[in-house]
């Protein structure tokens, strides 16, 4: 099993084609302002690993390898979206050609918006079974001032 990880201003999966529709694809440089932003996730997987099921995590972690919690106090949770990629081979056309190749996954997360420390790096990290597949780093800098002073 492998993953990639793709930082994008916006993803959406198209559930008739499979396919991730990305827009503003692969920053890795934010100002400090919370925007939304999103998470598109390809993963691949052998025939075999599909069959069984693989269950895997993403999560957004600081430099130091925390992850990040969001919401109000009492009432924090991190952020982490995950799943299981398992195949349903009755559910799905399977010829020799289709064979030949890795089964395909992908997912597009839409992340919404909250404060990060400007000067800093984070990491968006999916994981299965606690192993590390894939990693993303990404800064984020001072917001800009405006041009035009009032």
């Amino acid at each position: 099993m492998e993953a990639f990880i793709v930082l994008c201003d916006a993803a959406q999966h198209d559930t008739t084609s499979g396919k991730i529709n990305i827009l503003g694809g692969d920053w890795s440089v934010k100002d400090a302002r919370p925007t939304q932003t999103a998470v598109a996730l390809f993963i691949r997987l052998s025939w075999e690993e599909a069959a069984e099921g693989r269950s895997f995590t993403l999560r957004l972690v600081d430099d130091m390898g925390t992850p990040i919690h969001v919401g109000q106090p009492g009432e924090e949770r991190p952020v982490e979206y995950g799943g299981t990629v398992q195949l349903n081979e009755s559910a799905v056309d399977i010829d020799a050609v289709t064979k030949l190749v890795d089964v395909h996954n992908s997912f597009a997360v839409t992340v919404p918006q909250f404060p990060l420390e400007h000067g800093r790096r984070y990491v968006w990290e999916v994981r299965t079974n606690g192993d590390l597949l894939s990693s993303v780093a990404f800064a984020v800098r001072e917001t800009p001032r405006s041009s035009v002073e009032v």
